[in-house]
C-alpha cells in the first residue's frame, strides 16, 4: 500500500502550496481529525495491548538514561557534543538553557542564551 499525503487546512490556497498532496481537506484541523478518528473507530476493532509493551517502555527508559549519561559525561578525547549544548564554554560551568521557538519547532531542543 502506497502512503498518501493528506493536508487539512482552512485556507484553500494553502493546500498543496509547499508540496503536492494526494488528499486535500478544506476544514478546521481539529474538527476534521475528530471526524476522521470517529469514522476509523466505527470501522475497525480496538487493538489489543501489545504483549511486549512493558518491556519496550523499560528499554526506552534505559536508552534515555544512557543517552543523558553520555551527553553529560566528560569526553575522553575531543569534544562531547552534549557538553557543547549543555555547558558551552562561556557558561562558566553553569547550566544556562533557553528554549527558542524556532529550534523548539524543529526538534524541541534547548539552546544557551548566548548561543542563540
Amino acid at each position: 500500500m502506497k502512503q498518501k499525503t493528506i493536508q487539512i487546512d482552512v485556507d484553500p490556497n494553502s493546500i498543496g502550496l509547499n508540496r503536492p498532496v494526494d488528499v486535500g481537506i478544506l476544514a478546521d484541523a481539529k474538527s476534521a481529525l475528530k471526524a476522521i478518528l470517529s469514522s476509523v473507530k466505527a470501522k475497525t476493532q480496538a487493538r489489543t495491548e501489545m504483549a511486549d509493551l512493558a518491556r519496550y517502555r523499560e528499554l526506552t527508559q534505559q536508552t534515555q538514561v544512557q543517552g543523558f549519561q553520555f551527553l553529560m559525561a566528560q569526553p575522553t578525547q575531543g569534544v562531547n557534543p552534549g557538553q557543547v549544548v549543555f555547558n558551552p564554554p562561556h557558561s562558566n560551568g553553569q547550566l544556562i538553557l533557553r528554549s527558542t521557538p524556532t529550534r523548539q519547532a524543529i526538534n524541541n531542543s534547548v539552546m544557551c542564551e548566548r548561543c542563540n
